[in-house]
């Protein structure tokens, strides 16, 4: 004890204080009112000058107005405006923009540029192409060879970077013109790490973009390319823009090859994608995630006409593949390819989960998944594949060809195939681990393929003691969705299952608190597919209010 008191006072023992003293010397110095007023006031200046600082910053934030009929030399207000604004390649002004600031573009006009970039969008400044003017959205299309015509290479630690109201054309109607992406952050080139705050894309419609012939490099051409070469891109959102008539994938999130550029945190919500692809070199696909990036959200989307899958991609030369993506609640319907697709045939690590979407009716399979490996890590809960296999490929749910037992669960989907086709077919047998889905074949037969061995209606549960096999009873297989967003889900519910089918309380546990219209799931028996009805089967009823409530007292 002498010795420990000793150390830990520092001293020989005549030297310690006693209990007394040390209590007066503590109180001396923590609890003196003079001492905690000082500490109040000193803490009270710095909230008071990092507030001012914020309201300066706010107080400098500026607003700018820019039309075809202004000038550059002009102070840039609504009735002086300018004709471009800086970043812009024709800017021939001699004013900087600021982080806070807004530059709105008259939404009646039309900007054109042949070479090199039409915007570069600077950091903290939002770019507003649809709030000012007698009409819907400012143009700007590229009447030349692109590599980009609209770049955002900028953020601010602070302030958001915003591209909104915009419509971007690129001016490809006939492979005369190549612009290598309507928007691209941090793309075709890198030059800063973007992981300050959001960069954002809204309500912007983008088209155009590539070759429509067949080029010998094909051409990088995108609708919307979220990149990063050799940095780090971090912190963006695409949120309710139309993207059509792209050479390549319509919207895609895809770092360089080097460990160096990787993207963090991108969201991809209440956008609409088709016709993409119309390079018969380009895969197509209509939201595609490659290679380094993690925490993707792509939920809400509406992926029709002409346009590719949604899916993932681990490149070859890249060190590592997607991780932590999630794709929920989104449409794909009538496309020219997949529904989903995992076409890697790579050993890298992928990571993802695809649920509560509706797949419908598309050229391919619902879903393919090839060679998947043991570093394949997917979920497929409460999807509904209806009808796909358009081109008679046979098989509406697709595992091919595992080297090896890969980390993939498939639970609570309906597949419905058409004539002809296999609901599931696992090539090599065994693959993935599954139960609860409701696999069913229109017109009778096979319904699954397992490594060779085949199972009727009547025979699924042997493949999985938990399978229905029973006609799923949609609503009406003629109303199929046209739309779907965040606030009010599908527009047309005619694959949600009625009153009396065998997909209403015989899933199981699952993802997501909510179905694809934002119906409550309970915690106990969970539908199967897509769609969770009421206890009783059907749509969701919302109860009459009580006729004569009950008044609680206060306690």
């Amino acid at each position: 004890m002498l010795i420990y008191m000793q150390n830990r006072f520092g001293g020989p023992l005549d030297k310690i204080p006693r209990f007394e003293e040390r209590w007066l010397l503590m109180r001396k110095r923590v609890l003196s009112p003079a001492r905690l007023t000082g500490k109040i006031m000193k803490y009270r200046m710095i909230a008071i000058y990092i507030l001012v600082g914020l309201l300066a910053d706010v107080t400098n934030a500026a607003d700018y107005y820019v039309s075809t009929s202004g000038k550059d030399s002009n102070p840039g207000t609504a009735s002086s405006p300018w004709k471009y604004c800086p970043g812009m390649r024709a800017w021939s002004g001699n004013v900087s923009l600021n982080p806070g600031d807004t530059v709105y573009f008259d939404n009646s006009d039309t900007w054109e540029h042949n070479e090199g970039y039409l915007l570069y969008v600077e950091g903290g400044v939002t770019y507003d192409g649809e709030t000012w003017g007698g009409g819907n959205n400012a143009i700007l299309k590229s009447t030349g060879n692109m590599a980009v015509l609209v770049r955002m290479y900028e953020d601010d630690a602070i302030e958001p970077t915003v591209l909104k109201g915009f419509e971007i054309d690129g001016g490809n109607y006939g492979g005369v013109t190549h612009t290598g992406a309507g928007v691209g952050i941090n793309w075709p080139n890198s030059y800063n790490n973007l992981t300050g705050a959001v960069k954002r894309i809204e309500n912007c419609h983008v088209h155009h973009t590539g070759y429509d012939r067949e080029q010998g490099d094909g051409g990088y051409s995108y609708g919307i390319l979220v990149g990063a070469i050799g940095k780090k891109t971090k912190n963006v959102e695409v949120l309710n823009c139309l993207v059509h008539d792209t050479a390549r994938t319509g919207i895609t999130i895809y770092p360089e090859t080097t460990p160096a550029g990787a993207i963090e945190s991108v969201v991809v919500r209440n956008c609409e994608v088709y016709n993409t692809g119309v390079n018969s070199e380009s895969v197509g696909r209509s939201i595609s995630v490659i290679s380094d990036c993690k925490d993707i959200l792509v939920e809400y989307n509406y992926i029709h006409t002409g346009a590719g899958e949604l899916g993932v991609h681990a490149v070859q030369s890249h060190n590592r593949g997607p991780t932590n993506v999630t794709f929920r609640y989104n449409v794909v319907i009538g496309g020219d390819r997949k529904g989903f697709a995992d076409e890697s045939a790579r050993t890298q690590q992928r990571q993802y989960n695809v649920y509560g979407n509706l797949f419908i009716q598309c050229a391919d399979y619902g879903v393919h998944i090839f060679n998947p490996s043991p570093n394949c890590i997917a979920k497929f809960y409460n999807n509904t594949f209806f009808d796909n296999c358009q081109d008679s490929n046979a098989r509406e749910v697709y595992f091919a060809s595992a080297s090896s037992t890969p980390d993939i669960e498939f639970i609570n989907n309906i597949v419905w195939a058409r004539s002809g086709s296999y609901a599931m077919y696992d090539s090599s047998g065994d693959t993935i681990m599954h139960s609860n889905n409701l696999y069913y074949r229109n017109g009778g037969g096979n319904v699954v393929y397992n490594g060779g061995s085949t199972y009727t209606a009547a025979t699924a549960s042997n493949y999985e003691d938990t399978a229905q096999s029973a006609d799923p009873l949609f609503i009406d297989t003629n109303s199929l969705p046209t739309s779907v967003n965040s606030t009010s889900g599908v527009n047309n519910d005619g694959l949600q299952p009625q009153s009396g089918s065998v997909a209403i309380d015989n899933g199981t546990s699952g993802f997501g608190s909510i179905d694809i219209d934002g119906t409550s799931i309970p915690v106990g028996d969970r539908d199967i597919g897509a769609y969770e009805s009421s206890p009783d089967g059907g749509e969701i009823q919302i109860p009459e209010p009580p006729s004569r409530p009950r008044v609680v007292p206060d306690i």
